[in-house]
């Protein structure tokens, strides 16, 4: 939901805040040539995609649990290969006349300070005490104020420009998307060895990558539990096993019925 509501907002403010750094960098020529139709259209196009998603996710919830499932799996895999093919088309575009590997050293620097400078802040905020976060919950954070929907930047990249210049502009959201997706893979790593996170430190990564475990929040919100921060992975385990035995006795009690 943070995602979508950050993207809603972006679809919105983007346009003012170009406007506000046009004005101040360049002149007025720059402003009368920018092409306003196809960045309206542009940022329609978002705006339509995230509230189709909003409607779609709200009718599926009205359905059976199972088909829910199924359905948010297809869903969700068609939206990575969506996302693949976009980043494969912003390669094919930059690599043409200026490629994004053959860049000056402040341009590597400058489009990855953002990313850096908000996964530190982030990380060091949420740490204050008085915020009383957890260690996932500050870690969550920090993902979501590091990660950028660069899908907007490169349609209006794409769209807004002549080919050379689209060449030049692709650079920018390829390159900053590059970056933040080593970054927080690397920050979550760290993370998860450090038992900043749900997943205790001792499963197999396959497993951590393959699995969820938003039970152990859920579970902790519904009981008033401890949190990681106070217990470890075997004492939450031991609380999950616990959570569950009635269910199970009770399945057998019944089966026993029957």
């Amino acid at each position: 939901m943070s995602t979508t509501a950050s993207t809603i907002m972006s679809t919105a403010l983007l346009p003012l805040n170009l406007l506000i750094y046009l004005s101040l960098a360049y002149d007025s020529s720059v402003l009368d040539n920018m092409r306003l139709d196809l960045l309206y259209l542009s940022v329609g196009v978002v705006t339509a995609a995230v509230l189709c998603g909003l409607a779609g996710s709200l009718l599926l919830s009205r359905r059976e649990p199972a088909f829910v499932d199924v359905a948010r799996r297809r869903l969700n895999i068609a939206g990575n290969v969506a996302g693949l093919l976009l980043i494969l088309l912003s390669v094919v575009f930059s690599s043409r006349g200026e490629p994004v590997w053959n860049k000056a050293p402040s341009f590597y620097v400058t489009v990855a300070a953002p990313a850096v400078a908000a996964l530190a802040l982030s990380t060091g905020l949420t740490s204050l005490p008085y915020l009383d976060l957890s260690r996932p919950e500050r870690v969550a954070v920090a993902v979501e104020c590091t990660y950028q929907n660069t899908g907007i930047a490169t349609s209006l990249a794409l769209s807004m420009f002549d080919a050379s210049d689209a060449s030049r502009a692709a650079g920018v959201p390829l390159y900053y998307g590059t970056v933040q997706l080593v970054l927080i893979a690397t920050y979550l790593l760290i993370c998860w060895r450090c038992d900043w996170t749900y997943a205790p430190p001792t499963d197999a990564l396959w497993k951590v990558v393959g699995s969820s475990y938003q039970h152990v929040a859920q579970q902790q919100r519904a009981g008033g539990r401890l949190s990681r921060r106070q217990v470890g992975p075997e004492a939450l385990r031991e609380e999950m096993l616990s959570a569950t035995t009635p269910r199970v006795e009770v399945m057998a009690t019944h089966n026993d019925a029957i």
